[in-house]
């Protein structure tokens, strides 16, 4: 959609400056110093350690998804109406088969 001048959904204010956004905040309260001496971040880490030590089975997945990142799933998809070794495509929940480049080909040498 092209940009029009006087476009009432247009953020006139802009990204929010640093510490006001919701992230911001969070970081900032992060940093401050707890009754510990240590960042209020640092004391909410080491109470997720100490869980998953406990056995709390959500902590330490958030542990590992955070250092090791997500397990990744492989999803495979067959389709009994498509010829095999077609060229297929994905359009709004729809799959087409589409022509094979020789297809095309032959079609212009006898077209």
């Amino acid at each position: 959609m092209p940009f029009k001048k006087g476009d009432p959904n247009i953020n006139r204010k802009g990204r929010p400056r640093d510490g006001e956004s919701w992230t911001g905040l969070l970081r900032d309260i992060g940093n401050r110093t707890g009754a510990t001496g240590k960042a209020l971040k640092e004391q909410v880490l080491e109470s997720v350690y100490a869980k998953a030590l406990e056995g709390d089975l959500r902590a330490a997945e958030l542990i590992l998804d955070r250092i090791e990142g997500k397990a990744v799933a492989k999803v495979e998809q067959t389709f009994n109406d498509v010829t095999p070794g077609a060229r297929i495509s994905f359009r709004k929940g729809n799959v087409t088969e589409l022509p094979k480049p020789e297809d095309k080909e032959e079609g212009k040498a006898t077209g």
